[in-house]
């Protein structure tokens, strides 16, 4: 209920990096390569599992690329 998120954006028009910091309860390392999976989804009821793959699926057209990294209870 107190947590923050933190969006930074810097590089160039054309090499871009938009960075999302949270303060979250973090995510278990075995999850994670799951997490762009078409259906997969974690911690949230009724979560359909599309966010995370559309959003790799779109960064993939455009030429670029989604890495996620998390540390469980840390964010």
């Amino acid at each position: 209920n107190k947590g923050s998120v933190s969006v930074k954006i810097y590089g160039s028009p054309f090499n871009m990096v938009i960075s999302v910091v949270d303060t979250g309860k973090g995510i278990p390392a075995q999850i994670i390569p799951r997490l762009m999976e078409r259906g997969f989804s974690f911690g949230k009821k009724g979560g359909n599992g599309l966010g995370l793959f559309q959003a790799k699926e779109t960064l993939n057209m455009w030429g670029g690329n989604l890495h996620i990294s998390s540390r469980e209870n840390i964010g």
